[in-house]
């Protein structure tokens, strides 16, 4: 599962270096980017918190 949060991690990271540099020139980019960043850092916060349950369920 953790190999699973660094791809997931490295795919983010990916999709808004690529939605950054083909957006600079659009006056919405500063939402875009924002809408980007915000939405990476709940998804992978969530997916923490899954593993963080995973990992203190177990005995």
């Amino acid at each position: 599962m953790k190999r699973f949060a660094i791809i997931n991690a490295l795919i983010w990271a990916s999709v808004i270096l690529v939605v950054s540099y083909f957006a600079k020139d659009l006056p919405e980019y500063k939402y875009i980017f924002g809408g980007l960043v915000f939405a990476s850092g709940l998804q992978v916060s969530l997916l923490n918190d899954l593993l963080r349950k995973d990992k203190t369920s177990r005995c």
